[in-house]
């Protein structure tokens, strides 16, 4: 697990935007293959909640992808494309939903 990955994760309640969500949700990441990569982050208007792992039996937002891939989404702004997700580096329960995280957070990229 790159440092960057680990920072993300321990800085995202500096990133969090209240009002940015307009209902209590769950994202589940699955970052990279180790177990470090797994962190559940649960949403409210007003709070964010991070725990490592699985933290909810089915989380309404799922995330898979590289450290690589998750990093420039965060650090850099890239924005995944289609092919991306076609090509299997990205991986979703709902890809439409994942704009939730430009809403929720202000990440430095």
């Amino acid at each position: 697990m790159s440092t960057s990955v680990l920072e993300i994760f321990r800085n995202m309640p500096s990133y969090f935007v209240k009002g940015g969500v307009d209902r209590n949700m769950s994202i589940y990441f699955s970052i990279g293959d180790g177990p470090d990569g797994k962190w559940t982050v649960l949403l409210t208007p007003e709070n964010i909640e991070i725990k490592p792992g699985k933290a909810v039996e089915s989380a309404d937002l799922v995330l898979k992808t590289s450290e690589e891939l998750f990093s420039n989404m965060v650090l850099k702004g890239y924005t995944p494309g289609t092919m991306d997700f076609l090509r299997g580096k990205i991986k979703s329960n709902d890809p439409t939903g994942l704009t939730v995280l430009r809403s929720a957070f202000r990440f430095p990229g």
